[in-house]
């Protein structure tokens, strides 16, 4: 009877659990950042990393759930404790010879708009 009652409970809370997660696709191998709201002792929360990361998704279980791979542990982690993990390729350095910014820069002269301070 209580084994019966405490899945039910389990179901109920599960259920409303799910229902505000956001639903996101994610895919095998991409790079998440892990939400992880516990802090240690004398630290300010406000100043902490919250989010840990980034790490690769091993599997995807469901559209709620994924294992992420975090410290050589296979972890199974809600989608609403990670986000993806932004990267942008960095275009070279280099600088065409006709179009060099430092070359072309005209000094501007500032112009003071208002009332200027007296002293």
């Amino acid at each position: 009877m209580s084994v019966e009652c405490q899945e039910k409970t389990r179901k109920t809370q599960k259920k409303q659990y799910d229902k505000k997660s956001k639903t996101s696709e994610y895919r095998v191998g991409q790079k998440v950042y892990l939400y992880v709201p516990t802090i240690r002792r004398k630290r300010v929360k406000k100043l902490s990393k919250l989010w840990r990361g980034p790490y690769r998704i091993v599997e995807v279980k469901s559209k709620l759930n994924v294992v992420l791979r975090v410290k050589g542990r296979n972890v199974v982690v809600h989608v609403n404790r990670i986000k993806p993990a932004l990267f942008y390729e960095q275009a070279g350095n280099e600088v065409l010879e006709g179009n060099n910014p430092m070359k072309n820069k005209k000094k501007s002269k500032q112009k003071t708009i208002g009332k200027t301070k007296r002293r």
